[in-house]
């Protein structure tokens, strides 16, 4: 790994907040997490033959690491960049967190239509009355703003439209 770390304060734009968080977990925790990955990723079974009465047996062992065997050199704090953003519509608040340098959602509370029963797809809008994230099939522009199927009126009337559904 040729990564060099940075021991640099960190650049702050005016367009956004910068923050460095503080570690979730202690460094005991992080070695034990770190041995018991080490441990599941090298349980290895392995198949052998053995002669019982005559006859030729294939048999299995399955060899499982101890802790005592896996050796942590060091522990090292490394800091990632993530995106937090936050959304806000009506009365409900949604947030996206992202890894920053892969774009990978780690938290996406923005991430499905609620109005899709089975297929799940992308929203396309918030309703701007009741804040619920619709898709491009349940989210209608009445020309003022942008509402899902229960809250659709016309601007000039102000009367619900249910017989269009």
């Amino acid at each position: 790994m040729n990564i060099k770390p940075v021991r640099e304060p960190v650049y702050q734009p005016s367009e956004y907040q910068v923050s460095i968080a503080e570690p979730e977990i202690s460094e005991e925790d992080a070695v034990k997490i770190s041995k018991n990955y080490v441990v599941t990723k090298n349980i290895t079974t392995v198949e052998y033959e053995i002669k019982v009465r005559g006859e030729i047996e294939t048999r299995e062992l399955k060899i499982i690491p101890k802790q005592s065997e896996i050796n942590i050199r060091g522990v090292e704090l490394v800091y990632v960049p993530i995106w937090d953003l936050e959304y806000e519509s009506g009365e409900r608040n949604f947030v996206r967190r992202f890894v920053a340098s892969s774009g990978r959602p780690i938290e996406d509370s923005f991430a499905k239509c609620e109005k899709c029963a089975l297929i799940k797809r992308q929203p396309a809008a918030v309703c701007e009355i009741c804040g619920t994230l619709v898709c491009e099939k349940h989210a209608i522009n009445d020309g003022q703003k942008w509402v899902c199927q229960e809250f659709l009126f016309t601007s000039s009337k102000k009367e619900y439209i249910w017989d269009i559904w």
